[in-house]
């Protein structure tokens, strides 16, 4: 839950170093004929609703 949040927050870069491991990865892959697509993040997390419990209810994350 911590880590999304630090990811969507964009805690001491995380963002810019998810994308800069991706930018390499998809170019070790970018010729690869068997390779048709990337899913960077599998099944995301809202984010530590402990911290903010308002997360949980129905819709409320759709809003971010």
């Amino acid at each position: 839950m911590s880590a999304f949040d630090r990811l969507y927050n964009n805690v001491n870069g995380l963002q810019e170093w998810f994308l800069k491991y991706w930018d390499v990865v998809s170019s070790m892959f970018a010729n690869n004929p068997y390779i048709i697509g990337y899913d960077p993040i599998n099944e995301p997390f809202i984010g530590n609703f402990l911290k903010n419990p308002s997360m949980l209810i129905p819709g409320s994350m759709d809003k971010n």
